[in-house]
């Protein structure tokens, strides 16, 4: 019994557990001794600049996605108001079609101006009208003018340019060949919100071509070289914007061109030469016009306001 009992108690013995703090601390230690081998084999399996990236996260900031340039027509666009009359625009191979208004009214009804309950001055369904349009003419520039920028506050600005988006999808959609967008505020002040206006547009266009308008007195102001070179980085095509000058078409030289508007075109000729730029004319502009045509310029646009 005696040998019976001693045994007992030697086995008792023999099976006493190990404490929980002591677990931990085995834990403890040989999780520090894997750190410290992990480590030594990153140093000596990595470069200096990807262990420390690894180590203290990559700081270099995000890059914006590349622009990526599509190619452009030369084009002689003449102005058409969708709904109108085709036998208009018999011989033409490209078209000038102003989707809105310079205050914003829609020339067209659609299902995404529905959506928004945005203004119009016509029940031309956009749709059938491009589908009449596009059956003769293969390529249509839609002038679009921007309201988004009229918002102050930012997250109306980011909504209203959502929604414009939507819109150039839509006529994109329906068969347009590319976008230009006209009356975009360029000063120093406001240059940044237009350009990321613009990214916005070329974003939803995908290959479509875009362009944007640049006013006379902006495009051939040489200190406005950097603004340019930004806008050619961001779009596709500057047009240069002459809707707004007044010449008189009476005076005419040898060729039959407007003395006046060939004044005007060599005050231009360097900024159009530099940044290929399309003149972009208004219809009523008929002088400046017949110069484009006589003096051969290889691409011009023309535009047909409204306002009601």
């Amino acid at each position: 019994m005696a040998m019976r009992h001693r045994f007992r108690r030697h086995r008792m013995r023999s099976t006493k557990k190990i404490p929980p703090i002591a677990i931990v601390g085995i834990v403890l230690v040989g999780t520090f001794l894997i750190t410290i081998i992990i480590g030594n084999l990153l140093r000596a399996w990595l470069d200096d600049e990807t262990y420390q990236n690894l180590i203290n996260g990559d700081d270099t900031p995000a890059v914006e996605d590349e622009f990526t340039p599509t190619r452009v027509r030369n084009v002689y666009a003449y102005p058409f108001t969708l709904g109108g009359n085709l036998s208009e625009m018999v011989g033409q191979t490209s078209a000038s079609v102003c989707l809105n208004t310079p205050s914003g009214k829609l020339t067209y009804t659609s299902p995404v101006g529905t959506r928004y309950s945005l203004p119009t001055q016509s029940d031309t369904p956009l749709t059938q009208s491009m589908a009449d349009l596009c059956t003769l003419i293969p390529y249509v520039s839609g002038v679009f003018y921007p309201q988004a920028l009229n918002e102050t506050n930012e997250s109306l600005r980011y909504a209203a340019t959502n929604e414009e988006c939507a819109l150039l999808h839509e006529f994109i959609t329906a068969g347009g060949g590319e976008l230009l967008i006209c009356g975009l505020p360029l000063t120093a002040d406001r240059a940044e919100a237009s350009i990321t206006y613009l990214k916005a547009v070329k974003k939803t266009a995908g290959s479509v071509p875009v362009g944007v308008a640049v006013p006379y007195e902006i495009a051939t102001d040489q200190a406005n070289w950097e603004l340019l070179a930004r806008l050619l980085e961001t779009v596709d095509f500057c047009a240069l914007d002459l809707t707004a000058q007044t010449i008189d078409g009476t005076e005419v030289n040898e060729m039959g061109v407007p003395v006046e508007a060939k004044e005007l075109f060599d005050r231009c000729s360097y900024a159009i030469s530099a940044y290929s730029m399309r003149p972009l004319f208004e219809q009523s502009q008929e002088a400046l016009i017949t110069a484009a045509i006589i003096t051969d310029k290889p691409t011009f646009q023309v535009i047909r306001q409204s306002e009601s």
